[in-house]
């Protein structure tokens, strides 16, 4: 027993012993690092993370410019194209400016030629064409030729006489020699064929109209009935009208077939 006591006696003495030497260990300088120690690693470690953030800053800053950057490229991109469309739309708006001007130019002279004739009207100038400013003049000269010419071309084989006394009185000039010689010849064959002929006016243009005198182009159409099949044929014809007014009246003084 005493032995046995001894012995627990050393062990305990060991094992306290042992806690002493760690518990020095625990508070020994050499083993435990020294504050430079832990501040030197401590601000290495702020350094590392400040770093960090900033790459992580800058990465972030970076996208934003980076789609800025990909957008303004296509601005640039369209701005490249700019000038050419510039170029078409300066080159439309010449051509329409100079169109404009051409009008302006061309209506201002007009207005100046207008002027002049309605100048020389108002002066009494008998040269002037009357055809240009007076519309009862200009229709009066329109309306009695046409008669004119639809009496003389138009024709009954059966009463030609008629014709001929309608033509002596619309006929002055040099028109009463043509109309006879070309009516000697119509005479002939609608005598022999039996044919009636109508004619009508298709539209008249007055070229030139004085005081007494006035030049005309007239359409016309005529219709000729003969017996028999393919009893009517249509045919048309324009003549070159030299008109003279007369006591009043406008005769026919030349006609030319165009």
């Amino acid at each position: 027993m005493t032995k046995n006591k001894h012995d627990e006696d050393d062990v305990a003495e060991t094992h306290s012993g042992t806690l002493e030497l760690e518990a020095d260990s625990g508070t020994d300088d050499t083993a435990r690092p020294d504050d430079d120690s832990v501040a030197r690693v401590e601000g290495t470690l702020r350094a590392e993370d400040e770093d960090a953030a900033m790459d992580d800053g800058d990465e972030w800053a970076e996208e934003p410019a980076q789609g800025k950057t990909g957008r303004g490229g296509d601005a640039e991109a369209a701005e490249a194209e700019d000038p050419l469309e510039t170029g078409k739309t300066d080159s439309r708006l010449a051509t329409s400016i100079a169109v404009l001007v051409a009008v302006v130019v061309l209506a201002a002279g007009c207005a100046v030629w207008f002027g002049v004739e309605a100048g020389r009207l108002s002066e009494g100038d008998p040269s002037a064409n009357l055809a240009l400013v007076d519309a009862a003049a200009t229709a009066e000269v329109t309306d009695q030729v046409g008669d004119a010419v639809k009496a003389i071309f138009s024709y009954d084989y059966a009463n030609l006489d008629r014709t001929e006394r309608a033509a002596g009185g619309l006929l002055v000039d040099k028109a009463v020699t043509q109309y006879r010689d070309s009516f000697a010849a119509a005479k002939r064959q609608a005598e022999a064929e039996k044919l009636v002929r109508t004619t009508t006016i298709r539209s008249t243009g007055v070229r030139e109209l004085r005081a007494d005198s006035a030049r005309l182009l007239v359409f016309l159409d005529q219709q000729t009935l003969r017996p028999g099949e393919n009893g009517q044929t249509s045919s048309a014809a324009h003549l070159d009208v030299h008109a003279k007014k007369i006591d009043g009246s406008w005769k026919i003084a030349e006609l030319t077939a165009l």
